[in-house]
């Protein structure tokens, strides 16, 4: 088996749109980060840093195996004439990948507990200081429910097309 080689992507109006944007934005609010490391390492991470952005920029998306989307479990669950179980057929009223799906909910409820602690923080005197209880909580419960609903989306029919609001939302929880 020969190794793949990584093609280049296509250079868009899009692409290039969002890679000016990205410069802009860094070139502006770059000094920021690289002022937080010692004199002696900007230099060398703002090259690290400008590198990975550009590998990143010119290679071309990776495809996702067809194969990934084949679950372990595939069973749908079915409600007819008030009795619930598992299934295999295409029938009416069928929740597909019903584990899948159903997985998400505890993690839509820890979103809903979280936001409804740090709206109660002052009855409950959560530590904290304002930054982190006023914006990267809010932002982090937020995404978990976002992640909720892009999940439940992919799984409920599993496709390529589908895998990025599975994934999207988890960026910006891990960030």
């Amino acid at each position: 088996m020969s190794p793949q080689l990584v093609r280049a992507a296509p250079l868009t109006p899009g692409r290039i749109a969002v890679a000016a944007f990205v410069v802009a934005v860094s070139l502006r609010h770059g000094g920021v980060v690289l002022e937080q490391f010692p004199v002696e390492t900007r230099k060398p991470f703002a090259v690290l840093a400008g590198t990975c952005a550009a590998f990143l920029f010119f290679v071309a998306p990776i495809p996702q195996d067809a194969a990934y989307h084949a679950f372990a479990d595939q069973r749908g669950f079915c409600c007819t004439c008030g009795s619930f179980g598992y299934t295999e057929d295409g029938g009416e009223m069928v929740i597909p990948n019903f584990s899948d799906v159903a997985s998400n909910f505890v993690i839509f409820a820890g979103g809903i507990c979280g936001l409804l602690l740090l709206m109660a923080q002052d009855d409950l005197d959560v530590a904290g200081d304002r930054w982190e209880l006023s914006v990267c909580l809010p932002i982090f419960f937020g995404s978990m429910m976002a992640v909720t609903m892009g999940s439940i989306y992919y799984h409920w029919r599993p496709s390529n097309s589908t895998l990025v609001f599975d994934r999207l939302p988890m960026t910006v929880a891990f960030m």
